[in-house]
């Protein structure tokens, strides 16, 4: 049976845990090129060793690189384009939840530090990926939004507007690019238990874990069925998809009481 994605090469942030590194396991599978990208080397590794484990055959690079730094994204390309010289995918999973407060109660270094992560992190990468994708002429980027991005969440200033702002900068590129034969699309999770997640989770009662739990109606979710959306868009059943804002919420977003 023909590989279809062998030699496919597919840029990942926030690669070390949670959805990213769920994704790169899912990927790794369909046969993809990895380049997983991440603040931390050792849990880059433990990634790849995790997945060459059960799959022998697999590309994988790892750069430990801060996103939001442009110089140090800079020297971390030029690394990335001795081994890979065509980019057909990007996942733009980094993330981070510093200030679970309002606009009044957040301070000013949480505000920056979220910002610079959620949003420039993810201008200076795409912004280094997508001259990649004109020379071939196709590319698939997928940008990891949430459900705070669809409703805004109490509480949950800064990540809310970070998440937010991905639903238009999905929808920009997706016109800017479309041309070039680039598709631009936005997942949106819903609950699901990851290091960002965890513990927020842990904190809560029983009683206000099983009230979250009925805002899904079909559960609370795990990292697989995010990556799973993420490998759809990014495979050619969805060549026809771009702009989209996908939340993979388990229903949350219905707005169920």
């Amino acid at each position: 049976m023909k590989k279809r994605n062998l030699g496919r090469n597919i840029i990942i942030s926030g690669a070390g845990s949670g959805i990213g590194k769920e994704t790169a396991k899912l990927l790794a599978k369909s046969d993809f090129n990895l380049i997983l990208l991440g603040r931390n080397k050792q849990k880059l590794e433990e990634t790849k060793y995790l997945i060459e484990e059960t799959q022998s055959n697999s590309n994988i690079k790892t750069y430990a690189c801060d996103i939001s730094n442009e110089k140090a994204l800079d020297e971390c390309f030029l690394k990335i384009q001795k081994s890979f010289s065509k980019i057909f995918g990007l996942v733009n999973n980094a993330g981070i939840n510093l200030a679970r407060e309002d606009i009044v109660h957040t301070n000013v270094d949480d505000w920056k530090s979220v910002l610079e992560t959620n949003l420039s992190g993810t201008y200076f990468l795409t912004k280094k990926t997508i001259p990649l994708m004109i020379k071939e002429k196709e590319g698939s980027i997928v940008n990891i939004s949430s459900i705070a991005g669809i409703l805004g969440m109490k509480n949950r200033f800064s990540y809310s507007v970070t998440k937010s702002a991905l639903l238009g900068f999905t929808r920009s590129i997706s016109a800017d690019y479309a041309e070039y034969r680039i598709r631009s699309n936005c997942v949106c999770p819903g609950y699901i238990n990851t290091p960002l997640t965890e513990k927020m989770l842990n904190s809560l009662s029983k009683k206000d874990y099983q009230a979250l739990v009925a805002k899904h109606p079909l559960g609370i979710g795990k990292e697989l069925y995010v990556a799973e959306a993420i490998k759809f868009l990014l495979s050619e059943k969805s060549k026809w998809i771009t702009g989209a804002n996908i939340p993979v919420d388990g229903g949350y977003s219905l707005g169920r009481d």
